[in-house]
């Protein structure tokens, strides 16, 4: 009976000034973290990215937005250091495979912010990219070095 009551509940939003629009999807603590769901621009890209935020009714904190800016801050440092773990990825099937420019063969479509009251602070983000539209590369960052690639698809 609670599925079906959980099913049809009115989702609640929110407004930050900072994210905007906010969905907060509200999760069991036996079963993960609540967090919330929005679009934001992304500076790097000049797109809107997808963003799920580790975090409670209350809202969002502000280390978390301080957080996403340093994110757009230091993009090409983040971004060195995802080329490689892509490289290393894709040579399993295509040997010679490199990455010339990665911006314009990756764009960013979804960002993973923890709660941000560890450090490191330990957070996802996800590609589509041009050289295969039917996989995503999602890489898992420590601060702002990659540390690990997965491709999914």
């Amino acid at each position: 009976m609670s599925f079906l009551k959980n099913l049809f509940k009115k989702p609640i939003s929110i407004k930050d000034e900072f994210f905007g629009n906010m969905v907060f999807i509200e999760v069991k603590e036996k079963h993960g973290n609540s967090y919330f769901e929005c679009r934001r621009d992304f500076s790097p890209s000049q797109q809107e990215i997808e963003i799920g935020i580790d975090g409670d009714i209350n809202g969002v904190t502000q280390y978390q937005k301080v957080f996403f800016k340093e994110i757009e801050s230091n993009y090409s440092e983040i971004s060195q250091s995802i080329i490689p773990l892509i490289e290393n990825q894709l040579r399993n099937w295509k040997p010679d495979f490199e990455i010339k420019n990665f911006q314009n063969e990756f764009h960013p479509c979804h960002l993973i912010l923890p709660n941000c009251k560890q450090q490191p602070v330990i957070w996802q983000i996800t590609f589509t990219s041009k050289h295969d539209e039917n996989h995503v590369f999602e890489a898992s960052i420590t601060d702002y070095t990659a540390t690990k690639m997965f491709i999914d698809g």
